[in-house]
């Protein structure tokens, strides 16, 4: 066999097993997408992907209750109106179900792109203030409750 078919030869080769990697990456990228679809509810608030609850710190009002201070960012192109929910906060890594507090919340306005600084005192304490984990720690969990 010459020098210049056994070239062509392997880069033919080299160059279908190229393709075939790719295709089948391709295809399974695909898949997950559509999996993934699959898996949001049909009822999910629309603000739910715009709205982001972040920067919870947890602290110790006067008269001895706690109180929890967060901010909530509005990435989406349009202002968010009244927003009603509720929040549970669990320990990040922990294996228990049980969550560090829980409480509910009501943002009168979010402009598009803006930032509001939320304050919250009224909330179902599940642990005592010194037993609360760090805010690192922290992990929400946000359910969206008025209506769209």
């Amino acid at each position: 066999m010459p020098g210049w078919a056994a070239a062509l030869l392997a880069f033919a080769v080299i160059g279908g097993l190229v393709f075939a990697l790719v295709y089948y990456t391709r295809q399974s990228r695909t898949t997950g997408s559509a999996a993934a679809k699959k898996t949001e509810r049909a009822g999910d608030h629309p603000y739910k992907k715009a709205l982001e609850l972040t920067g919870f710190r947890v602290s110790e009002a006067p008269g001895k209750k706690l109180q929890v201070q967060f901010l909530a960012i509005n990435h989406g192109a349009t202002d968010m109106a009244d927003l009603a929910g509720i929040v549970t906060l669990k320990a990040r890594g922990s294996e228990s179900d049980s969550p560090a507090c829980t409480f509910k919340f009501r943002i009168s306005g979010i402009p598009a792109f803006g930032a509001k600084e939320i304050i919250v005192t009224d909330f179902t304490q599940k642990r005592k203030f010194f037993e609360m984990p760090d805010w690192q720690f922290l992990e929400p969990i946000v359910e969206i409750t008025s209506a769209p």
